[in-house]
């Protein structure tokens, strides 16, 4: 109610529409939250958290070209957004693109060493490609950083796998699935195909 007030008195200002747009989503109400977010995006088109919320509420639809779409533009906009290169590495696993992926978490990382989600998305990548010898390091970084963050039991117990197939000769327990969540903190996945939890744009 109180978003609502402020676009009412500020139909002009796309900060406005793109925190109600985040209010819906906390609300669950997903389609509601999209139309604020293109209204701010009408408004600004160069908002670059606006683009990353739209693209977050695609990946929770599974719409991942789209939401890849979305990602892409913040990053043409902001070419050092953490947020907007792990997402879009986000969208690329659900299009199978998992070079393209890897090479996201990658730029995440490289902005911002302390980004633990994305050691986290790049330890699952690893093990779906039976790399365990990376897929142990991206792990124990992803532990050291949130030992008890939102995907620490997943981690320890992924972590355990990898360990037991380069220990053991021929050994190569499955990989557990990774948590699904939900788009108002914003998808990482819905589905296991994606891990890790999407970011989404920060209220102003």
């Amino acid at each position: 109610a109180v978003y609502q007030q402020i676009v009412q008195a500020n139909p002009r200002s796309s900060d406005a529409f793109n925190n109600l747009g985040l209010a819906l989503q906390r609300h669950r109400d997903p389609s509601g939250a999209m139309a604020q977010y293109k209204t701010a995006l009408e408004l600004d088109p160069g908002f670059v958290e606006a683009h990353i919320n739209l693209g977050n509420i695609y990946l929770s639809q599974q719409s991942y070209a789209d939401a890849g779409k979305e990602y892409q533009k913040a990053i043409d906009l902001c070419p050092q957004s953490v947020q907007a290169h792990y997402n879009l590495g986000l969208s690329l696993v659900g299009q199978t693109d998992l070079g393209g992926a890897l090479n996201q978490y990658k730029e995440a990382l490289k902005l911002d060493s302390k980004y633990a989600n994305a050691y986290y998305a790049l330890g699952l990548l690893y093990l779906g490609q039976n790399n365990a010898a990376e897929a142990i390091p991206a792990l124990e970084s992803y532990l050291s950083l949130e030992p008890s963050g939102t995907y620490s039991q997943s981690a320890r117990e992924n972590l355990a796998r990898a360990r037991q197939t380069t220990t053991a000769s021929g050994a190569g327990g499955q990989v557990a699935s990774p948590p699904s969540s939900s788009s108002s903190s914003a998808p990482d996945a819905k589905g296991t195909a994606i891990s890790g939890t999407a970011a989404s744009g920060e209220i102003k």
